[in-house]
């Protein structure tokens, strides 16, 4: 895993917990980042591939079990 995909799921981890929300919109991770919603959504694809998160059409982005497990462990060894 590259160091954008860490970046990207901890995002999507922080911002679950922030907006105590279960789905996280693409535009958001935009503007956290400062890039484009294009840019946001093939990273999404990439990491939709690796099983660490699922997208739903529309609603937004959340963390598998996989993409949780692996934003805890990077949480935990920073």
């Amino acid at each position: 895993m590259n160091r954008a995909e860490e970046d990207y799921i901890k995002a999507i981890y922080e911002l679950t917990f922030e907006k105590k929300a279960d789905l996280i919109k693409a535009n958001e991770l935009a503007e956290r980042f400062g890039i484009t919603d294009q840019s946001v959504n093939e990273m999404i694809k990439k990491l939709v591939k690796k099983h660490y998160v699922s997208f739903m059409p529309y609603k937004g982005v959340s963390l598998t079990k996989k993409g949780r497990d692996e934003a805890i462990r990077m949480i935990r060894a920073h």
